[in-house]
């Protein structure tokens, strides 16, 4: 048992010290980016810091590039001091057999005090003779037009490296050679040019960049902008069966085309039409319910130009419903309009299920079966949330649907003023001083929240009170001390299930007011007696300064000895 103690302390003695170091200081490493060419010199930057934060004093380490497959060093250096940089130039490691990428392992160890900490961080490393990098060309329009934009993107593995030269060949011929284009740190550049205007349909062009010593292009084919798009009247997906519908083709650059105009419901044609006019008229078959394609193939003298197509819904009949007004109120009466249209259905019936929203459901309130596209319900005094209204129009063959909704005014009344005194002739307050403002909230069903704030602090940390119902109080807003002179808004919102109300109230601060618009009834105390004080030291002053009048001047004491000497005698 004695030995095992003593061991036991041996160990305990000799763990403490290291304990005691764990903490010494801390080690960190970055390099300028994490993937390189080979061509590239990496710039690894390092610092030790202690407990407090402070570089330590003093300091040594070495730094190994190794591989990451096998951890073989490909190179070493040393380091002394804290803080501070080290450079790879990677072009002197004759690196070439690293093809279009491989991992390696910078690794740092440092030494101070009889401590020893390492870091290390991995990097990526391409000949640059192998890199593989994309080159995409991407039009302003809908196609490569003479006159439109164009932008180059180039995307690299390897950032912030110069594009050596972007080549742009029109057919054979170089067009443009650029080479001011550099890869930001996320290894993007792009480059815009437009096409000329003098070059023609069918002109072929190549986009070529240069990265290290490796390559990527891309090309497209310049097209004629046509600008083809088809305009259906009437529109807005309000077409019903028997209606009659114009077709119209829009385009540009086209001489003589010619329209070859055919609708198809599903794989079935309905209808072929070919015509040198861009616009037909077409009847939608009274018995047709379903969805309609709408296509029209472009040709000119010699070949297709482009299709353009659209499609269409068709329904028996079109309902909509409208209310007499946008909101409703307790104890009024509400008109529901149907607006019908229909070729087919000749003379309908309309059912109105009407249908209240209470205790967060839909309750089926009235059912209403009548020839007229008009009916009126009444509004209890305590109505609910909201009323959704289905119709139904119908006759012995078919039918259509519709619903809407429409809601409850709360009559929330949101009123607030400031109430505290400005001591301005101004109106102004100031930077620190405390406002006061009265509110009040009226006609709320349902619990909420009171949010208020000055100017821009009312959007990122409100002040916030709970309202259970109508209520009044006071609110009490501290103007910022870095406020500068201007107009600022006090915001106050009443925010519940049902209802939210803000209100605006503007003041007017002034940092640096002259004490001569000081309101006489509103100096505040320790202003007004320094008025008072320099006030009297004014008047003392002009007192003292006053001349005397009507003083007799006193007579010399040697006169009156002389005068009193001759009397004697």
């Amino acid at each position: 048992m004695k030995i095992t103690a003593i061991v036991m302390v041996l160990l305990i003695i000799a763990i403490i010290p290291s304990l005691s170091h764990a903490q010494l200081y801390t080690l960190r490493m970055y390099t300028n980016k994490e993937n390189y060419l080979n061509t590239d010199t990496v710039q690894a930057y390092y610092v030790a810091y202690g407990k407090d934060g402070k570089t330590l004093p003093d300091g040594k380490g070495t730094w190994y590039l190794n591989t990451s497959l096998n951890n073989t060093p490909v190179v070493s250096g040393n380091i002394t001091g804290s803080h501070g940089e080290f450079k790879i130039p990677l072009y002197n490691l004759n690196l070439t057999n690293v093809g279009a990428g491989e991992d390696f392992n910078l690794v740092l160890i440092f030494n101070y005090a009889g401590e020893q900490h390492k870091v290390s961080q991995g990097i990526w490393i391409a000949d640059s003779h192998f890199l593989i990098f994309q080159v995409h060309a991407y039009p302003e329009t809908p196609g490569f037009h003479p006159g439109s934009m164009v932008t180059v993107a180039i995307n690299s593995p390897v950032p912030d490296e110069r594009v050596r030269y972007i080549a742009i060949f029109h057919n054979t011929a170089v067009w443009q050679n650029l080479t001011s284009v550099k890869l930001d740190y996320n290894g993007y550049a792009t480059y815009n040019f437009q096409i000329p205007k003098t070059w023609k349909d069918g002109d072929f062009v190549n986009i070529v960049a240069v990265i290290g010593n490796s390559t990527a292009s891309t090309s497209f084919t310049v097209g004629i902008w046509h600008n083809l798009h088809m305009n259906i009247t009437p529109g807005n997906g309000k077409v019903i069966s028997g209606d009659t519908i114009t077709i119209n083709i829009h385009y540009q650059n086209i001489s003589s085309p010619y329209f070859h105009f055919y609708i198809l419901a599903g794989t079935t044609v309905l209808y072929r039409y070919f015509t040198s006019s861009s616009a037909i008229t077409y009847k939608v078959p009274d018995n047709f319910s379903g969805f309609l394609e709408v296509k029209c193939e472009i040709f000119n003298s010699t070949k297709e130009i482009g299709t353009v197509d659209n499609i269409l819904q068709i329904k028996y009949a079109e309902l909509g419903i409208q209310f007499s007004q946008l909101y409703y109120s307790g104890n009024e009466n509400i008109d529901v309009y149907a607006e019908f249209r229909s070729h087919v259905i000749k003379e309908p019936t309309f059912i109105y299920s009407i249908y209240a929203y209470t205790e967060n459901s839909y309750v089926l309130i009235n059912k209403i079966t009548t020839t007229m596209a008009r009916i009126s319900f009444h509004i209890p005094s305590d109505p609910p949330e909201a009323y959704t209204i289905s119709v139904l129009a119908y006759d012995s063959e078919h039918s259509v649907s519709a619903q809407s909704s429409i809601h409850y005014l709360v009559p929330v009344q949101l009123q607030a003023h400031v109430i505290t005194k400005s001591s301005y002739s101004t109106s102004a307050y100031t930077p620190g001083e405390i406002l006061e403002i009265k509110y009040s909230v009226s006609g709320i069903r349902s619990s909420g929240f009171l949010y208020y704030g000055f100017g821009s602090e009312f959007y990122t940390h409100p002040k916030i009170i709970r309202i259970t119902g109508n209520t009044t109080g006071v609110l009490k807003i501290t103007i910022p001390y870095s406020t500068n002179k201007g107009i600022y808004i006090i915001h106050v919102q009443i925010v519940t299930s049902e209802v939210n109300r803000e209100l605006d109230v503007p003041i007017f601060v002034d940092d640096n007011p002259p004490w001569s618009q000081y309101l006489i009834f509103t100096i505040p105390a320790a202003d007004f007696l320094t008025l008072l004080l320099v006030g009297a030291g004014f008047i003392a002053l002009a007192l003292y300064l006053k001349p005397e009048k009507n003083k007799p001047t006193p007579k010399k004491e040697k006169e009156k000895t002389s005068e009193s000497g001759k009397e004697s005698l």
